[in-house]
């Protein structure tokens, strides 16, 4: 808990808002650059570990410490309050000279994708590249584009999908809910609307969605059967449903398939199970692999076991004392072990789960453009993928 602690400190230093989402092709000419934090100053520096963005007073960037920055060559920033201010604090864009390429003028922004980034005023619309609204403001919610899509929420709280022109394509008639739908290989999972579920919700109510898929006509091609429902990938989606519990042992009076009864698999995107329903815990595959988690049996056993499995069901390893994992990224994985009532500590493994950067770091994130960010001695840092520092926090 301590670890996550200290990463949250750092990442509220920078503004929390929105979730990642796809980068254009356009990205790809913009530079990689990493975010710093030098005496509370925010900067960035490049592959190198050389500062391209000196540390600095003028603004905050709107995006968490971790995950990818300046996407398509903007990234969203906010100024800092200074004495005699009277329009309040103002979001905008920098450019990678970290000089205002979009001027200060909104209430919020997200990230840009596909050309176009969701932009706040009193509702949500979307700009271009030049600030100009491409989309006019009328949303209560917005997301990024993917695959030429955006999950939008209307006023009735309802969510739907429109193209880069602002169409309707999908019409609001799912339930806006906290978490938001991506199109990802041609199908975006979404929630049933029951209408019997009126919002807001009541106080302490916490209502069971079922989750399905729709292509991007708005067809349903997968029925609403899921507890829980990821995006596509690699031709395959991790889900969970219940399954039906075998009668009890007659002698014991003990489940022969132990609890909890939702179990996780994957499906194609017909929804046939390919890898069945089995895990206790499933997330996405990434180059190959994907993890999961699958629970003792006994009370003896260990409690929860971290294990990656093939796109056929297999398991390719167990993670000893494996406590989380993200997805794999550039041939490394960021994976935390925990050795009884010890602190977690992460390190990477390769594709065969060896760590080839040994545990030893507070918090770790995933590969980046040959990068990845570490938290040591409750400082952040950068290394490369043989593990050696590139930029330490003084």
């Amino acid at each position: 808990m301590a670890q996550r602690i200290i990463q949250t400190h750092f990442c509220l230093a920078l503004i929390l808002c929105g979730g990642l989402i796809s980068i254009s092709s356009s990205a790809q000419d913009a530079p990689a650059l990493f975010p710093i934090i030098e005496n509370g100053k925010p900067g960035f520096i490049d592959q190198t570990g050389k500062v391209m963005i000196q540390p600095n007073t003028n603004w905050f960037s709107t995006m968490p410490l971790e995950g990818k920055h300046f996407v398509e060559g903007l990234e969203p920033a906010e100024t800092r309050w200074r004495p005699g201010m009277t329009n309040g604090l103002k979001w905008g864009y920098l450019n990678t000279e970290g000089k205002f390429a979009i001027a200060p003028q909104f209430t919020l922004t997200t990230p840009f994708s596909e050309g176009l980034a969701a932009v706040r005023e009193r509702f949500y619309g979307y700009i271009d590249h030049t600030g100009k609204f491409v989309i006019q403001p009328q949303f209560e919610e917005a997301f990024g584009f993917s695959e030429g899509l955006a999950q939008v929420d209307d006023t009735n709280h309802l969510m739907g999908f429109i193209d880069r022109s602002g169409k309707w394509v999908i019409k609001p008639r799912f339930r806006a809910l906290s978490r938001h739908s991506n199109f990802s290989e041609g199908l975006a999972c979404v929630p049933t609307n029951d209408v019997t579920m009126k919002y807001p919700f009541e106080s302490g109510a916490n209502p069971q969605f079922k989750w399905g898929y729709i292509n991007k006509k708005g067809e349903q091609v997968i029925d609403f059967r899921f507890d829980e429902a990821n995006a596509f990938s690699e031709g395959l989606a991790a889900v969970s449903e219940n399954v039906k519990a075998d009668d009890v042992d007659k002698k014991t009076g003990e489940h022969l398939t132990p609890p909890p009864f939702s179990k996780g698999g994957y499906i194609d995107k017909t929804g046939k199970y390919v890898i069945p329903p089995q895990f206790d815990s499933v997330w996405n595959f990434s180059e190959g692999l994907a993890r999961v988690r699958v629970a003792g049996q006994t009370m003896d056993e260990v409690p929860e076991q971290m294990k990656f499995i093939n796109t056929q069901g297999k398991i390719v390893f167990t993670v000893t004392n494996g406590e989380w994992a993200d997805e794999f990224s550039e041939g490394l994985a960021n994976v935390s072990i925990r050795k009884g009532v010890g602190e977690e500590i992460w390190g990477y493994i390769n594709h065969s789960g060896e760590f080839v950067i040994k545990p030893q770091f507070q918090r770790a994130e995933p590969f980046y453009h040959g990068l990845a960010q570490v938290i040591v001695d409750n400082k952040l840092a950068y290394i490369d993928k043989s593990g050696r520092y590139v930029w330490k926090q003084p």
